[in-house]
């Protein structure tokens, strides 16, 4: 586990997450962690073009959207890695540690364009704690999630 301090995110030490599909591969963990609740993925649409006035955001802002709590199954992981490819475009995962709150952990994977000198590959996928955790907190819930993926 490695603190980015300048942008305040967590981020995991495995080399593999500098790979696109395992940085999906990753937001499945967080979807099937049962150590978190109220899971959801959305990946956006790089080029909404509906837009309405009676709307605040274009009404396809997003290009695929999941919630656990729906009781549906997600897109196959394959689909979702094929999906990330083509859009280049941010999943952002969002859920909660505690089953009475509804968002408390968010996790981004960002594709491989936005890799820069200052942001590796493997740092491209990163969580952000959203209310106040202890560092035990931040530290099991990152174990858990590298767990998951690990075990997928």
């Amino acid at each position: 586990m490695h603190i980015q301090e300048s942008f305040d995110a967590t981020l995991f030490n495995l080399e593999e997450l500098a790979e696109e599909e395992n940085r999906v591969k990753m937001c499945y963990a967080f979807l099937h962690s049962e150590n978190l609740f109220h899971q959801e993925l959305s990946m956006l649409n790089p080029n909404p073009k509906q837009f309405r006035s009676d709307h605040v955001f274009p009404t396809d802002l997003y290009a695929y959207v999941f919630h656990n709590d729906h009781g549906q199954e997600p897109l196959p992981l394959s689909e979702v890695v094929k999906m990330f490819a083509e859009k280049q475009a941010p999943i952002i995962c969002i859920g909660s540690h505690q089953k009475d709150v509804d968002r408390t952990v968010q996790m981004i994977a960002m594709p491989q364009i936005e890799a820069t000198a200052d942001l590796l590959p493997k740092e491209l996928v990163f969580v952000r704690f959203l209310v106040p955790v202890t560092e035990e907190e931040k530290e099991k819930i990152m174990d858990d999630l590298e767990h998951t993926y690990l075990s997928m």
